[in-house]
């Protein structure tokens, strides 16, 4: 497939919409939906890992989570990100990576997120995933759950997009979306195909 299930499903397609029009500065997000839906239950009084096992009931945790408390997954996700934003190829090695183990419930007015972020410098491209502190009206912090939040700083706005991000639905919809990718690729160059548009990919809307 080319993007992992439970991705963010139309993210890379929005990135390179943007890209294509305009300068992309910045990207952060709450990529992982696992973990959010974790950190919304340890703020509720839950110790981690009866959020974890909540998680795993409900079907947004797998077996073994640690790809997703460590912030593996979002590092992933961060690396299709930078190659739609920018058509380049981070190591995943060179992401700084700190995940949601050891969290704690947030004092009063603020929210835990485990926030994914790119960010361009003189030096390149800045990668990290992190725990970070957020004020609760902050656009990421009011996310919840297991959505995933993605916020795309360019030369003239902000764009936001939000969606689930963990579960079953999400998960199809990653994989219908990139089926409709697939057969768009394919036929690409061939007059006699019918090409899929928008429209088709709609069938995998939901997520972001």
């Amino acid at each position: 497939m080319l993007r992992p299930a439970k991705s963010l499903t139309r993210s890379p397609v929005n990135v390179r919409r943007i890209a294509a029009a305009e300068a992309i500065l910045e990207i952060t997000g709450v990529l992982n939906g696992t973990c959010n839906f974790v950190l919304d239950r340890v703020a509720a009084g839950q110790d981690l890992e009866s959020a974890v096992a909540e998680a795993q009931v409900a079907g947004f945790a797998e077996v073994d989570p640690t790809f997703d408390l460590d912030g593996s997954d979002a590092a992933c996700k961060l690396i299709l990100l930078a190659r739609a934003a920018w058509g380049i190829a981070i190591p995943f090695e060179s992401i700084v990576r700190r995940g949601i183990v050891g969290i704690t419930a947030p004092p009063v007015g603020k929210t835990w997120r485990l926030v994914a972020s790119l960010q361009q410098t003189e030096n390149g491209i800045a990668a990290q995933v992190q725990p970070q502190l957020l004020e609760e009206h902050h656009p990421l912090a009011t996310v919840r759950e297991e959505e995933n939040c993605i916020l795309i700083r360019s030369a003239s706005a902000t764009h936001r997009f939000h969606g689930r991000g963990a579960g079953r639905w999400p998960t199809t919809c990653a994989v219908m979306a990139d089926l409709f990718d697939l057969a768009r690729q394919a036929t690409e160059g061939c007059p006699q195909a019918t090409h899929l548009n928008d429209a088709s990919l709609a069938l995998a809307g939901g997520a972001i």
